[in-house]
């Protein structure tokens, strides 16, 4: 197993129409000697999920100061911290978690609006992101010692939010041009624009599910509070 996800792996930085295609047609070609994009992107993403949580200390101290627009209210400024510590964990100790469940089906739909004529529907778009997404893994790996060492607030955009989505796009990109081999500047338009599309979908629902189980954690503290009182 090992074996053949270093080689998908290795592909993927040099010539990914090889992984990508040998997948999408493997039923008239044979199997294919890669791994399956699901493997390929689960072993990145628990291994990073691991890394980040034995290595990095996560917890900080939430300031919602300037979110709560009633000054006294600390329900609304419970709430807000609760969706604060949410944004944060899954931007950084659960960001490969979100790339896999929510950012490989934005940019699938990035990609059937922009890339309707290089990619043959939704199916042929998410393997492409599955496998890029996977590969991109081990970009987050620089954010680890950044975390633990440079002495950045887990708060601050730069380190939660610019910097894991520079060294994001910064491998898919390479990989989008790499299979898709734009010819001119309107098919470089077409690329950024469906990897754009598909960042911003991502950014908001991540926020949205965010908000959402930080609201769900204030809730369940609350009810336990009651019930113990």
């Amino acid at each position: 197993m090992l074996k053949s996800y270093i080689e998908t792996f290795q592909q993927l930085y040099s010539t990914p129409r090889n992984v990508i295609d040998s997948f999408l047609h493997g039923g008239e070609n044979g199997e294919s000697r890669f791994m399956h994009p699901f493997k390929f992107i689960m072993i990145g993403m628990i291994a990073v999920l691991l890394l980040n949580t034995l290595l990095v200390d996560f917890s900080f101290e939430p300031d919602a100061a300037g979110l709560v627009p009633e000054e006294g209210n600390e329900q609304m400024q419970e709430i807000a911290e609760w969706i604060q510590v949410s944004n944060v964990r899954a931007s950084t100790q659960l960001l490969p978690l979100a790339l896999v469940v929510i950012f490989i089906p934005m940019l699938s739909i990035g990609g059937l609006i922009f890339l309707r004529n290089e990619m043959e529907g939704f199916y042929s778009n998410l393997i492409l992101n599955s496998y890029a997404v996977g590969a991109s893994m081990i970009a987050l790996l620089p954010l680890i010692p950044i975390w633990m060492f440079l002495g950045y607030s887990l708060t601050d955009p730069f380190v939660n939010a610019t910097l894991p989505a520079v060294l994001v796009a910064g491998v898919m990109i390479w990989i989008y041009q790499l299979y898709l081999r734009p010819a001119g500047i309107l098919d470089w338009i077409r690329l950024i624009s469906s990897y754009a599309t598909g960042y911003i979908f991502f950014v908001i629902m991540t926020g949205f599910f965010a908000g959402v189980i930080g609201y769900m954690i204030f809730m369940i503290n609350r009810i336990m509070e009651l019930a113990g009182g």
